[in-house]
């Protein structure tokens, strides 16, 4: 057994690295921008709620329009909506969360992950990382729940931690899922 790997299998190494994060930086951008449709939604559909609790015919839900990723032709929804109980505004983290399931139940489901505790793991704490950044930043940081004056610095330092956290965790999850075969073929030929 070599102590360091040769050139061409360190190249493979880090070819198999580089397209794992690529797919996971994909994957984070497409869950994110997504997130945002399906938050707002659960906005609006607590506004529509309320006002069938309330027996009021009025509903005034404002959609705005703000850039995803300070990128001015990606745009998302932002959702202005009156009078509603600060518990109705968690609607939006409680889709998320079921957008979140749905999507990670999906992959939990390919033959290849069902029963492989190395890609199942990843999996979940990708999941968990998900719900975890979108309670922290919607009902702690955010506008949606408690209202705490959580600094921009803040929020920064916690969207970065959840990203990074996001980004290696599913880089992980397609290392295995996609060249983990090949690698493990490759050290067992030696």
């Amino acid at each position: 057994m070599r102590l360091f790997p040769s050139a061409k299998d360190g190249f493979r190494v880090y070819f198999y690295s580089a397209i794992a994060v690529i797919l996971a930086i994909i994957c984070f951008l497409s869950l994110s921008y997504l997130n945002f449709f399906v938050h707002e939604l659960g906005h609006a559909n607590s506004a529509v709620l309320y006002t069938f609790l309330e027996k009021n015919q009025n509903v005034s839900m404002n959609f705005t329009y703000i850039d995803f990723m300070n990128k001015d032709y990606l745009k998302v929804p932002q959702q202005t909506i009156t009078q509603i109980p600060y518990i109705m505004l968690s609607y939006g983290v409680l889709f998320s969360i079921v957008f979140y399931s749905f999507i990670f139940i999906l992959l939990a489901r390919i033959k290849k992950v069902r029963g492989n505790k190395l890609l199942e793991y990843p999996l979940a704490i990708s999941f968990l990382i998900l719900i975890l950044q979108d309670i922290v930043l919607n009902l702690f940081c955010g506008t949606d729940g408690l209202r705490l004056s959580c600094g921009h610095y803040t929020i920064m330092f916690a969207s970065y931690l959840f990203s990074g956290a996001l980004i290696l965790s599913l880089g992980f999850f397609f290392v295995v899922l996609f060249f983990g075969k090949k690698i493990a073929l490759k050290e067992n030929k030696k």
